[in-house]
């Protein structure tokens, strides 16, 4: 069994992902915990996007906007779809899907997330 973990995004280093927008703080790791879950905060800039992007096979993740406006973007079954979403709105893609956030209101688009990431 593992410890607890408590952990404040001011203590972890913002990163912003290659080829992506905003800034993302990664508070628990998949190694962190028995179950491969990975939790974090994001920040996006409005007129920013968090990039076009996929996750392998199995490794889910949710998105939730905690304030602000954004537009969520999936392919899906080789068609695109958007919607936009607000605070208390979540968003799911399964690994393999192919998905984007972008920040459309006009103050920062704040959010967290959390990804399954199976443990091998």
């Amino acid at each position: 069994m593992k410890n607890a973990k408590i952990m404040n995004f001011r203590e972890v280093e913002g990163k912003t992902p290659a080829g992506g927008g905003g800034t993302w703080y990664r508070l628990i790791e998949s190694a962190d915990t028995e179950a491969g879950l990975i939790f974090g905060f994001g920040r996006i800039k409005p007129g920013d996007g968090r990039g076009w992007h996929s996750h392998p096979e199995g490794e889910d993740e949710i998105f939730y906007v905690i304030e602000g406006k954004g537009l969520a973007e999936w392919k899906f079954d080789g068609r695109s779809y958007k919607q936009e979403i607000s605070s208390g709105t979540a968003f799911y893609t399964p690994g393999i899907m192919e998905n984007n956030i972008t920040n459309v209101g006009d103050k920062d688009l704040l959010c967290a997330y959390c990804i399954y990431k199976p443990i091998k």
